[in-house]
């Protein structure tokens, strides 16, 4: 058993675009691919292989996604881990590079799923506090994906999210980035915030066209495309409302009315 890396060069760089991880009987393959006329022509000392630690290919397997994470922000993981021809995780992350992983002897990789996910839910927040001036957004379930991105049309700018659902349910770090992202935006505004149905006429019939569930406070639209999400949203806000109305009565029975 062991770790055959292919295209140390790059790793040696930390120049590379994609990173797919292999496992075939208990041996390893770390498949690195980019460009090498990225790296720069002055003489690197660094080698990869000296940081490898010890001799168990599943902790050098580890730590070569230690190091991915390290130096990659994470905009998107998509989870094939439920896969029927695979025992074990095939996932792919992306983000201004990419990692492939295709790991089948689950048990030696326990740790790998909260890695990742802590990455990616810390980006996740990183990318929201940089973007808080951007007030459409746009909430979808994508099964299997999370993943997140700003879009630039003619009107603007929005903010769109995809959160990973299993059994139509929602995970609980899902359910968490909801809470906090909503609660963090509507306390910014301190408005009343509304959770509404829209129709819009076809144009052609008296047919209205169901749009879905949006959220409205102040300049804030959040689209809710799914169902599924509504029932998460529907409890922030609620809980929300009441909080700003109860520091509302305070405040005037302060002021004497």
């Amino acid at each position: 058993m062991g770790v055959v890396i292919k295209g140390l060069k790059l790793m040696n760089a930390n120049s590379y675009d994609k990173i797919i991880i292999r496992e075939n009987n208990g041996n390893y393959t770390v498949d690195v691919k980019g460009s090498l006329l990225k790296i720069p022509t002055l003489s690197l000392s660094y080698q990869f292989l000296d940081s490898l630690p010890g001799t168990n290919s599943e902790d050098k397997i580890i730590y070569i996604i230690e190091e991915f994470l390290r130096y990659s922000a994470i905009n998107c993981v998509t989870d094939h881990q439920y896969l029927s021809r695979y025992a074990g995780y095939f996932s792919v992350i992306k983000g201004n590079r990419e990692l492939d992983l295709r790991l089948i002897n689950k048990s030696k990789f326990q740790c790998i799923p909260s890695m990742v996910m802590n990455k990616y839910c810390n980006d996740r927040i990183s990318f929201c506090d940089y973007n808080k001036d951007i007030n459409q957004i746009d909430f979808y379930t994508k099964g299997e994906q999370t993943s997140y991105q700003k879009k630039d049309v003619n009107f603007g700018s929005y903010l769109e999210f995809y959160l990973i659902t299993k059994n139509n349910k929602l995970p609980e770090f899902e359910k968490k980035f909801i809470k906090d992202f909503l609660n963090d935006r509507l306390n910014q505004i301190g408005e009343t915030a509304t959770i509404e149905n829209k129709n819009m006429w076809s144009g052609h019939t008296e047919d209205y066209v169901n749009l879905g569930y949006f959220l409205t406070c102040g300049n804030l639209v959040v689209s809710i495309d799914n169902i599924t999400l509504l029932p998460e949203f529907i409890s922030v806000v609620d809980k929300y409302n009441k909080t700003l109305e109860t520091e509302k009565k305070m405040q005037l029975k302060m002021e004497g009315f």
